[in-house]
């Protein structure tokens, strides 16, 4: 028997003895349990109330958790506000560094915003026939009594009665032309007749001595004057053709045009407006002064513009404005600024209008202005959003914070300029302000002729409390 054993048998053997500890334990255990009590059995919660403590708890924990991120925000956002009053409260007092700029150029102007309405005399113009309305005019030109305004031809002659209207239009450019060429053409004949008298003179004086060279030379240029003369002959010839044919064509076509062209003309001088309402003539017998806004709500109508449209019989086409003067009714929520007598601009929002106008009355709704002007601009309209500027002034412009040392009708302040290095202190006149920047003028109406006053590019200072009169500034 060999003295020591292999690998495989000491494996099987540590095996037998797992075996055999295993069923000593087995053994043991079961001879515990015949002797001993049993344990108690454990109490379980029932699930649906087990899942709602869960969740109550965290609920709980998130609930804290926004809480205190909640508060963390705000505190953090009343710090920066803290910070940033502090700052702006002490930077005054740390920051003293004095502020410069230039006096420069500008304008100020006090505005309203609101709707302007026109008010004007109008008179109707009616369709003698029905068919389609063809303008002669353009819309805002001014007519005179009688003039021809527009066309009403029967449908399907369009095209030849504008062929028509061209053809006369060739007519009167090339009678004007003619005129012009007509004038020309008889100085040019008449300079080249002198010259042709002169050669035969000079061609005789040769022919009586003999000279044949000269004689050539005369009878050349002789010949080319002639030539000249006969091209100034035809071409004022050639127009006349030409005026001719275009007279012809134009025959032709009121010939093809009679009976179906049916002319409209004006009974009264003024402007010619092609787009018609309800509310043409309403304010022709109407106070002006007493308008309000009850009286504009009637110009509150649907426009329609009737060129080159199909109309009836009896129909109203287009109306005339006569006279220049017409009146505008301004509604706005500030009519304090309206002063009778007191000149102001409208505008146009779309800056399409723009006139002077004059304030001649004001009640409690609306301001009643009258203007001469810029008719043409607001013929085809009754009303437009506008701005009305009530004041408008040009020159040194200023901020108002440079301003000090005010009297009390707030009309003289104090600037302080730096000339040559030091300040000195200048008064002078408010002409104009708004909430940021003063129009002034150079000097107060009492400084003599000697006083300096301020000038444009001059050097002031902005942060006035910074400085005093006479201190040096680099």
């Amino acid at each position: 028997m060999p003295l020591y054993k292999s690998r495989d048998d000491r494996k099987k053997k540590s095996k037998d003895v797992i075996h055999e500890a295993n069923d000593e334990l087995e053994i043991a255990v079961s001879k515990t349990a015949l002797f001993s009590e049993p344990a108690p059995a454990r109490i379980h919660k029932k699930p649906d109330e087990e899942e709602r403590s869960q969740k109550r708890k965290r609920y709980i924990r998130k609930r804290r958790k926004n809480k205190l991120a909640g508060f963390a925000v705000t505190m953090i956002f009343t710090a920066v506000i803290l910070l940033v009053l502090v700052v702006n409260i002490t930077q005054g007092k740390l920051d003293n560094r004095i502020r410069t700029s230039y006096v420069k150029y500008g304008s100020i102007e006090k505005k309203v915003s609101g709707t302007a309405y026109f008010l004007r005399e109008e008179i109707k113009i009616t369709a003698s026939h029905s068919g389609r309305l063809v303008p002669v005019v353009s819309e805002g030109e001014k007519v005179g009594v009688g003039q021809l305004v527009a066309y009403v031809v029967s449908e399907g002659l369009e095209e030849y009665l504008n062929e028509l209207r061209k053809i006369e239009q060739r007519i009167t450019t090339a009678q004007n032309s003619k005129g012009e060429s007509e004038a020309l053409i008889s100085e040019d004949v008449t300079v080249i007749d002198k010259e042709i008298e002169k050669l035969r003179n000079d061609i005789a004086v040769c022919s009586m001595k003999g000279n044949m060279s000269n004689f050539l030379n005369l009878k050349r240029e002789l010949d080319s004057l002639f030539e000249m003369r006969n091209e100034l002959t035809m071409n004022a010839e050639s127009k006349d053709a030409y005026i001719q044919s275009l007279q012809k064509k134009r025959v032709e076509l009121q010939n093809l045009l009679k009976g179906k062209m049916h002319e409209i003309r004006s009974d009264h001088a003024g402007v010619v407006s092609f787009h018609v309402d309800e509310a043409i003539g309403l304010f022709n017998t109407l106070d002006f002064n007493g308008v309000g806004l009850k009286e504009l709500a009637s110009l509150d109508t649907k426009i329609s513009n009737t060129a080159n449209k199909n109309v009836l019989y009896g129909d109203v086409v287009a109306r005339i404005t006569p006279g220049v003067s017409y009146y505008i009714a301004v509604d706005t929520d500030k009519l304090d600024g309206f002063e009778e007598g007191k000149t102001v601009t409208v505008k146009a929002r779309d800056r399409k209008y723009e006139t002077y106008a004059k304030v001649v009355s004001v009640n409690g709704e609306v301001a009643i202005l009258e203007t001469s002007s810029a008719l043409a601009s607001c013929v085809s309209k009754r009303s437009v959003e506008v701005d009305v500027i009530l004041e408008h002034q040009e020159g040194m412009l200023v901020p108002l914070r440079c301003l000090s040392d005010w009297d009390e009708a707030r009309v003289t302040a104090r600037i302080a300029l730096v000339r040559a290095n030091f300040v000195e202190y200048v008064y002078v006149n408010v002409l104009a302000r708004n909430d940021e920047y003063a129009i002034i003028s150079s000097k107060t109406k009492f400084d003599d002729d000697t006083t300096p006053g301020v000038r444009y590019n001059d050097i002031f200072v902005v942060n006035h409390e910074k400085v005093k009169e006479g201190e040096v500034v680099k």
